[in-house]
């Protein structure tokens, strides 16, 4: 995530980014997948919500709304973090929404990595 759009650099600051960027680049429905649960209660729970006084991503959130409105619609799902072979067989979540959560987390991982790296002043 940009330093200007998001300077504490949390995990969560990536989640909201992501739905972010979504409302700029995507045209049409957006179906989401997430397993943060304060993402999925600022889309779900609206701009009053997302964007009220003291939320330090607000402005990620007002884009968002502002972009989905009557014209453009989401769906936003809450998958299980971290999920096992067995979350799989007992429905908690599917096979698709668990890779796809690990392979988010490993590029999670992978960035954090780089940045240290150029911090360190390694060349990537």
């Amino acid at each position: 995530v940009p330093l200007a759009m998001a300077p504490r650099q949390e995990a969560r600051d990536g989640e909201d980014y992501a739905y972010h960027m979504a409302s700029c680049l995507c045209n049409g429905h957006v179906d989401f997948q997430t397993d943060c649960s304060g993402t999925v209660r600022c889309a779900q729970r609206g701009p009053l919500w997302a964007c009220r006084p003291g939320s330090t991503r607000a402005h990620l959130w007002s884009a968002f709304h502002t972009a989905f409105d009557d014209s453009r619609t989401f769906t936003v799902t809450k998958v299980k973090a971290h999920a096992t072979a067995a979350d799989v067989e007992a429905d908690r979540i599917t096979w698709w929404q668990r890779a796809g959560n690990r392979l988010a987390d490993e590029a999670a991982k992978e960035a954090v990595e780089i940045l240290r790296r150029r911090r360190r002043g390694w060349r990537c």
